[in-house]
């Protein structure tokens, strides 16, 4: 058991299904560049978020065309708004750099693979040895300006900013005719980890710690991108990261960072999507075991630990279905 864990979470992934119909895609991809299809294309300007449309089996591409490489910062999330990019299981089975075949899983506890980057055209050497080209983890917020700069002006923009604005124009959101319901639910979306294209990153460790380095991004030629396949329907919603190449502070005290436009295209392929697992279903076997009277749902008050303090009725009703023995059962109850 020992030698499972520690190869980490990374290598049970690499043996499922998913993962090598994840590689697969990524070969299908590249051979349908010349068949594909423009479905649109569209410019992303800085300072500004933007919300782009992708059916399963299209392929989105961000495309650097200025001398002044411009960071991005995504969130992939269906239209339904349910179920958006993971950090937390996408971090965990394959580690926190994006990097050809990285697959998008879908919200903690379900796993679905949302797309895949099938390519990523950053030169070699792009970024120093040890550090990493992309980078999934957390984006800037106004209060994070506030924090780095003493000053800063009145509306400083932020990547969260950005996303705010960006998740604003998916049509669900506008389905929502409470303006207060919408907006906290734009903010609370808002708020979940993303991944950043082009941001040279290194995770470094000491004193039993581990801190995020975030590097300069180097130029790169004129026409080089990235590229993601949709598994299922998307949004794909797009920051234009206003420090631009994190090479200068967004604030100088007078002015804002000068920000890049991006070159975005959206293509039709015939690419078959990644085929998604079937999960047991949990969340119905719990609840049947709620209605049971296996599991306790009623409000927890201050007043209700008076009446019945411990959790029961025993903690562990999972065990009688989850094919354990009598024994099991019964020394997990009473102890050995």
């Amino acid at each position: 058991m020992a030698d499972y864990y520690d190869e980490g979470l990374v290598g049970p992934w690499s043996q499922t299904e998913t993962y090598k119909e994840g590689q697969r895609v990524v070969k299908d991809a590249v051979a349908s560049k010349h068949d594909r299809k423009l479905a649109y294309e569209a410019v992303l300007h800085g300072h500004t978020g933007d919300a782009y449309p992708l059916k399963a089996g299209q392929v989105i591409r961000l495309e650097q065309r200025h001398s002044v490489t411009q960071v991005c910062d995504w969130l992939f999330i269906t239209p339904d708004l349910m179920d958006w990019s993971s950090y937390g299981s996408t971090g965990a089975f394959q580690g926190l750099f994006p990097h050809l075949g990285y697959q998008f899983l879908g919200t903690t506890g379900r796993m679905k693979s949302l797309a895949v980057m099938v390519a990523d055209e950053a030169p070699e050497g792009f970024s120093q040895n040890g550090w990493a080209n992309h980078f999934f983890q957390w984006h800037c917020s106004p209060e994070w300006q506030e924090i780095l700069y003493p000053d800063p002006p009145n509306g400083t923009n932020a990547c969260h900013i950005n996303f705010v604005h960006g998740l604003n124009r998916i049509p669900a959101m506008h389905e929502i005719k409470d303006e207060v319901e919408r907006r906290r639910l734009a903010n609370t979306l808002a708020n979940n980890h993303n991944f950043q294209t082009f941001q040279v990153c290194h995770h470094a460790v000491g004193d039993n710690q581990t801190i995020i380095k975030l590097g300069g991004s180097p130029a790169v030629p004129k026409g080089t991108g990235v590229e993601f396949f949709a598994n299922t329907d998307l949004y794909a919603v797009i920051s234009n990261c206003p420090g631009a190449d994190i090479t200068d502070p967004i604030w100088d005290g007078e002015n804002m960072r000068q920000t890049y436009p991006v070159y975005i295209s959206v293509w039709d392929t015939d690419v078959e999507p990644v085929k998604q697992p079937e999960w047991k279903d949990w969340d119905g076997k719990f609840y049947e075991l709620a209605a049971k009277g296996g599991k306790d749902l009623s409000p927890r008050t201050v007043e209700s630990f008076k009446d019945k303090p411990d959790s029961g009725p025993g903690g562990d009703e999972f065990l009688e279905v989850g094919g354990y023995t009598a024994e099991q059962i019964r020394i997990s109850r009473e102890g050995d």
